[in-house]
């Protein structure tokens, strides 16, 4: 299953009388979800630990496409906590519990890819809260 997600450009639309839309993603074409299950989105997260690109897509749409400098790509040298900021969102169930924040970037910092000794995903509890997170971002 995947889902697409359209916007509409008001500037557009009020200067030509007609809506006009745009997709902003597809999740299966532009984050690679092969479905909307914990291991999808949890893949999902590891793998946008290890890849700019697809972190790059994500921060995208994460930031509604929006072009204002303040959603502009994250610059480590001026915004050194923007990577763990942004995946924390993906990671965090509750919004007073940063230690699944503190894990990721743990992680990140340590490049172990999100398993631990055990070889078990670490993040899985968490991967509910990316899911709920997208389909909010979904409704606005």
């Amino acid at each position: 299953m995947n889902h697409e997600t359209w916007l509409l450009n008001s500037t557009k639309s009020n200067l030509e009388g007609t809506p006009v839309w745009y997709k902003e993603y597809s999740a299966s074409e532009d984050l690679g979800l092969e479905a909307h299950r914990p291991e999808n989105y949890y893949d999902l997260t590891l793998r946008m630990l290890e890849d700019p690109v697809l972190f790059e897509k994500y921060r995208r749409i994460y930031r509604k496409d929006n072009n204002d400098a303040h959603f502009a790509p994250c610059n480590p040298s001026e915004e050194p906590n923007c990577v763990d900021d942004i995946l924390c969102h993906t990671v965090r169930h509750n919004s007073g519990d940063l230690s699944m924040c503190d894990k990721l970037k743990e992680m990140r910092e340590n490049g172990d890819g999100g398993l631990g000794d055990s070889g078990a995903p670490t993040l899985i509890p968490s991967i509910l809260s990316f899911l709920i997170v997208i389909l909010l971002a979904l409704q606005f």
